[in-house]
C-alpha cells in the first residue's frame, strides 16, 4: 500500500545492530519541528531525570541534540547510540509488515551551486 510522503523517526543501535520504527510524521510539519520532536523523544527515552531537568531548563544546551546533514533539512540524527534517524521520505509503501521508504541524501553540488542529490531506498520491518 502506498502512504505517501512522510517524515519517518527511526530508532537505531549500531552495536545490537538494531532498527525500529518510533514515529511518522505529516509532510507539511517543518524540519525545525522534527528536530525539537525527535530531541523529545530521545529525552523521555534515555535521559535521567537530571538530564531531564537540564534539559527543560535549556535545551540548546543538551549534548545530543538533533543536527542535520549540512544545510540539507531531509535528514537528521540525534543522540549517541542509540541514534536516532529523521528522514524525509519521498516515497512510503508498506506491505506484509515491511516499510519501505525512499529519502534523497545531498552528495555535493554542481558547478553553478545547484544541488546534487542520490536517492536512497531502504526497508524496516514494523510488525
Amino acid at each position: 500500500m502506498s502512504i505517501g510522503k512522510g517524515w519517518l523517526i527511526i530508532e537505531e543501535s549500531v552495536n545490537k545492530d538494531t532498527k525500529a520504527l518510533v514515529s511518522i510524521i505529516s509532510p507539511r510539519r517543518k524540519g525545525s519541528y522534527v528536530q525539537k520532536y525527535m530531541e523529545q523523544i530521545y529525552v523521555d527515552k534515555f535521559a535521567s531525570i537530571e538530564e531531564k531537568i537540564a534539559y527543560k531548563k535549556k535545551p540548546e544546551s543538551w549534548p545530543y541534540r538533533a543536527n542535520t546533514q549540512g544545510p540539507y533539512l531531509g535528514i537528521m540524527d540525534c543522540g549517541h547510540d542509540p541514534i536516532m534517524m529523521a528522514y524525509y521520505c519521498h516515497k512510503l509503501n508498506l506491505k506484509k509488515g515491511v516499510l519501505k521508504y525512499t529519502f534523497k541524501t545531498l552528495k555535493g553540488q554542481t558547478n553553478d551551486l545547484q544541488p546534487i542529490f542520490e536517492e536512497i531506498v531502504c526497508s524496516i520491518n514494523v510488525t
